[in-house]
């Protein structure tokens, strides 16, 4: 399952929000989402993810999309397209 968000590091191993987190059935989340994906399943972390980027970006903008989520964003606005 792929990673949804990440968190730059500059230098250090990236930290992530991923499978870990948003498939987890243990109640403590440690990642970098602080819970709003945690346990949720893939789907609706997927859409959390994308709803809540443009405010942690702007709080912090060494939070980045992953390649997956940058694709799914992308894949969503192609069809929200109105001719």
């Amino acid at each position: 399952m792929p990673t949804l968000l990440i968190y730059d590091t500059h230098g250090r191993s990236p930290l992530s929000c991923d499978h870990d987190c948003y498939n987890s059935v243990s109640p403590n989340c440690n990642c970098i989402c602080n819970g709003s994906n945690h346990g949720i399943g893939y789907e609706k972390a997927l859409k959390n993810t994308l709803s809540i980027f443009s405010a942690l970006f702007q709080y912090d903008n060494n939070y980045k999309l992953s390649l997956h989520s940058r694709r799914a964003r992308a894949k969503l606005q192609q069809t929200k397209i109105i001719f």
